[in-house]
């Protein structure tokens, strides 16, 4: 069969990988912003590291090679490479982060899930900043950034003042390994900004979550599978009209929510193109410029096929992919998971903390199922987010107030 990707899991939970605890801060609730800014920011300091000398990394564990083929910039990468415990590798550094995100490119080379963790870090060892990204294993043989904001912290960091960059990947299995380049700042907004997503168009979309969040006037987005709009315990195309009355978007997540990475070309475009157009010919002409990808899994192919027919493509969801920066790659832009709401309090804060852009992804409120929240812990997140002092956006304004100016924009 002529597919346009690879092999994948259907489970869309965080990967097996190894875990280090961090505390994350939380800031006093204050009022919300309800007016629409445009946002502004410090420009971008630049690059930070090429590796094209690696002699500046200290290899605390596993091996670090140059790999001069197939580089993403320059005559060479660096390959971070598991050869027992997980690699780690760290470099003094004089960086001034206070304004800016960070932003690396990456070509995983793994069989399982893995976790790029890089932390900035003052003088004094306990105070970091923890930047996670769960790169899934689909992603393995291609070159793609991550654009990465705070996903935890320790101690009271001091951002002005960083002086040590250390790079881990947790899990990717034995003799897994990681490909990096280009690791650099890009501005950080000019506040935070949390984007409340819904997958799967549930019914609870509306009669549980809508309701909440009007109360507030906060917008989300719901990413509809249209085959299934209609059906029992799905959104109707009423509920869907009121909603966007309301200021929320309608984004595609397929036509059947079928794994793509098993899909033949003529299933990706029934599944890709069909649901667009769907959404089109409703009325829902600026969320379907969105793509959210089934199960949160794309490889290459399927990233260049939903990039013909979308502006954005949202990927994996983890308690470790909240937070973007700037946007440099606009197909695969990960997500939070917000089912443990005190974690998805703490996602709040840490956009608030580090004007970043939060991206937390619900799924059904009172259903049981597994990733589905209660009305009553919904409605304690709704509330903290009201209070906290961060900006509520939906998908569409992520590319207009995080777009990093580039090539692929």
């Amino acid at each position: 069969m002529d597919t346009i990707g690879g092999s994948s899991t259907d489970d869309e939970t965080d990967p097996n990988t190894s875990d280090e605890s961090t505390t994350t801060v939380g800031t006093e609730p204050s009022d919300s912003t309800t007016n629409e800014e445009t946002t502004t920011s410090k420009e971008p300091k630049g690059l930070i590291d090429d590796f094209e000398d690696l002699s500046k990394w200290d290899v605390k564990k596993g091996r670090l090679e140059p790999m001069k083929e197939d580089a993403y910039e320059g005559s060479q990468s660096a390959a971070l490479k598991r050869t027992g415990p997980e690699p780690v590798i760290e470099r003094a550094v004089d960086l001034n982060a206070a304004k800016a995100n960070l932003s690396l490119a990456v070509n995983l080379n793994t069989e399982e899930h893995a976790v790029l963790d890089v932390r900035l870090i003052n003088e004094n060892q306990s105070n970091e900043v923890v930047l996670a990204e769960s790169v899934r294993a689909s992603t393995s043989g291609f070159w793609h950034r991550l654009d990465m904001g705070a996903t935890g912290v320790s101690g009271l960091p001091d951002l002005s003042n960083v002086t040590k960059i250390r790079i881990r990947m947790r899990g990717g299995g034995d003799g897994g390994s990681v490909r990096i380049d280009d690791l650099k700042t890009v501005p950080t907004p000019d506040k935070g900004y949390v984007a409340v997503v819904f997958d799967d168009a549930q019914e609870s979309d509306y009669t549980k979550g809508f309701e909440i969040l009007k109360q507030y006037d906060i917008p989300a987005t719901s990413a509809i599978v249209t085959d299934h709009v209609g059906d029992d315990g799905f959104l109707s195309l009423d509920q869907m009209k009121e909603m966007k009355q309301a200021g929320w978007e309608m984004a595609s997540h397929s036509a059947t929510h079928a794994n793509l990475l098993n899909a033949s070309r003529l299933e990706a475009e029934r599944e890709v193109v069909n649901a667009k157009e769907w959404l089109v010919e409703n009325g829902f002409e600026t969320g379907a410029q969105n793509f959210v990808y089934p199960y949160g899994l794309y490889d290459n192919n399927l990233l260049s096929f939903v990039e013909k027919y979308h502006d954005m493509g949202f990927g994996f969801f983890s308690t470790r992919n909240a937070a973007n920066g700037y946007i440099t790659d606009p197909m695969t832009i990960s997500r939070g998971d917000g089912r443990h709401i005190e974690k998805a309090k703490s996602m709040v804060d840490l956009a608030h903390l580090y004007n970043d852009l939060e991206i937390i992804t619900f799924h059904g409120i009172d259903r049981g199922g597994k990733f589905d929240v209660t009305s009553d812990e919904f409605a304690e997140f709704a509330e903290y987010l009201n209070q906290a002092n961060v900006k509520p956006i939906t998908l569409s304004q992520v590319k207009k107030k995080f777009q990093k100016k580039s090539q692929h924009w």
